[in-house]
């Protein structure tokens, strides 16, 4: 196969098996583009024959898009000038193949009568490079918009951050960040801990997971864990860093770790109340009932007065003792959700008045008037820790007005299906500033007041929490140095949300919830 007919030297027998047996694609075209020659190799690679593309322009072979670039690389051969190009062309059933050609002149007697190109087949390489880049651009947006901070530093230098590295140091653009020394954003507690692991990759080792403190772009500090490992940067040792923003997951173990320490602390309290309720109560009725022995003359026999003083002072105490575990008891159930509610149907005003009969005599000892404004209407809830509430807020009543002329006044009425009832006292009264710290437990408002008045300081905390559980509120309105006024609001019924119900207006000015 060839381009003459007939006898052939010894020397072009030799470049013709050459050139049929070549690797490469070979052909040949003259001044107007036509072929005029092809090899072997060619015939394979396009599945066109000699005879079907001798005396034809190589054009109708080319895609279209880079027809116009071969042609100019074909004009400029012919001025004698070699080129090398990559071209995409057709075989004889149209499917694409891409070739990596190098063409120079063909020379007759000096003269250039056409081209002469080599190509080879590159068409799996360039399947290969588009499937690396790719995989490339996939991964180089999967790093890009990681979850997972990610930074690259080579030679102490930030070289490379992504979206999320960037969100977590507070950055807008990788400008603010690329570039800056990697010790721009570690705390400085931290700079020794970095540069040791700086040398461990540098020595071929994978740091193990660290937990560090950044600095953010405006100077404030992050809690990240971070794992680095060595690898190659354009040319150059890197470290590839990953990291994430554990703050909140530092604040969590915080508060787990704070929760720890509560349930301890609960424990503890739980055994406290348990020392409470059967080491000390229980003995301590015991010394009740024996003083009470001592104090009937019919029993014991007569005692003298100091006798009697004594025992009084026993009596005294132990009851007040018996009261204050019974109050931290009470609370503690109360907090703990433990206290349970016994509900029934009973007569508002007649539990109120039995709550007034115990401490009539108190009242009366310290010429404390005590008025009352009642409606006749029934309610269902706990009556003994109704009455309970009840006690809690006349005892505090009767002990802080003024003696001899102070007033006590309890309204009771109903308005749909809440009860309102009112307690009201001409006494100290309670400072602005000092009602938010009212129902808290323990607490008595002005040093002095336990030794002067008595108490526990628990009561108002026990009757905050009792009306709570019965699904009321309780509120307090009051003006310092002239008298308080108490208001509790309680469902009749059923259970229900009264937080946002607004009591009856009272006697005084100054208006504060506490609830």
């Amino acid at each position: 196969m060839g381009i003459e007919q007939g006898p052939l030297s010894h020397r072009d027998d030799i470049y013709r098996t050459i050139i049929e047996t070549a690797h490469d694609i070979i052909w040949t075209l003259d001044t107007e583009g036509n072929f005029t020659f092809f090899n072997r190799r060619c015939e394979e690679t396009s599945g066109y024959g000699l005879s079907d593309l001798i005396d034809h322009n190589f054009a109708p072979l080319i895609h279209p898009e880079d027809l116009p670039k071969v042609q100019e690389v074909f004009l400029k051969t012919l001025q004698g000038n070699p080129q090398s190009y990559e071209v995409r062309a057709y075989d004889r059933n149209g499917k694409m193949f891409v070739l990596s050609v190098n063409t120079a002149p063909l020379y007759k007697k000096n003269k250039i009568i056409g081209t002469v190109s080599f190509g080879r087949d590159i068409t799996e390489n360039k399947k290969m490079e588009e499937t690396l880049r790719e995989n490339e651009v996939r991964y180089r947006r999967l790093v890009d918009y990681s979850p997972y901070g990610i930074g690259i530093h080579s030679e102490g230098k930030i070289v490379y951050i992504n979206l999320a590295g960037m969100n977590i140091l507070g950055a807008t653009k990788p400008e603010e960040l690329i570039g800056e020394s990697i010790f721009r954003i570690i705390h400085p507690d931290f700079h020794e801990t970095v540069k040791e692991r700086i040398r461990m990759e540098e020595e071929g080792k994978i740091a193990p997971q660290e937990h560090e403190t950044f600095v953010r772009i405006d100077g404030t500090p992050v809690d990240v864990e971070i794992v680095s490992i060595p690898f190659t940067y354009n040319g150059k040792p890197a470290m590839y860093g990953v990291f994430r923003d554990i703050t909140e997951r530092k604040k969590l173990e915080e508060v787990s770790r704070e929760n720890e320490r509560l349930l301890l602390a609960s424990k503890a309290k739980a055994d406290l109340f348990a020392i409470l309720s059967h080491e000390i109560r229980t003995p301590l009725t015991s010394i009740i009932g024996f003083t009470e022995v001592l104090k009937d003359a019919k029993i014991a026999g007569e005692l003298n007065e100091k006798q009697v003083y004594f025992v009084e002072k026993i009596l005294a105490s132990s009851n007040h003792l018996l009261l204050l575990i019974d109050d931290i008891l009470d609370l503690s159930k109360a907090e703990s959700g433990k206290l349970e509610l016994v509900t029934e149907k009973f007569s508002a005003p007649e539990t109120i008045n039995e709550a007034i009969a115990l401490i009539g005599e108190t009242a009366t000892k310290r010429g404390i008037i005590i008025k009352k404004e009642f409606e006749s209407f029934y309610m269902k809830a706990d009556k003994r820790r109704f009455k309970q509430i009840m006690l809690n807020l006349l005892s505090n009543a009767v002990k802080f007005s003024k003696p001899e002329g102070g007033t006590v006044t309890i309204t009771a009425k109903k308005i749909e299906d809440v009860a309102h009832i009112s307690v009201s006292d001409t006494g100290i009264g309670i400072k602005k500033e000092d009602i938010g710290r009212l129902f808290w437990a323990f607490e008595q408002l002005e040093s002095g007041i336990s030794r002067k008045y008595g108490g526990t300081g628990l009561g108002l905390a026990i009757s905050k929490k009792l009306v709570e559980l019965h699904g009321g509120t309780i509120k307090v309105e009051s003006i310092f140095g002239k008298g308080s006024t108490f208001t509790i609001l309680l469902p009749l019924k059923s259970k229900k949300n009264l937080l946002n119900t607004r009591p009856t207006s009272g006697n005084h000015q100054q208006d504060s919830s506490v609830c």
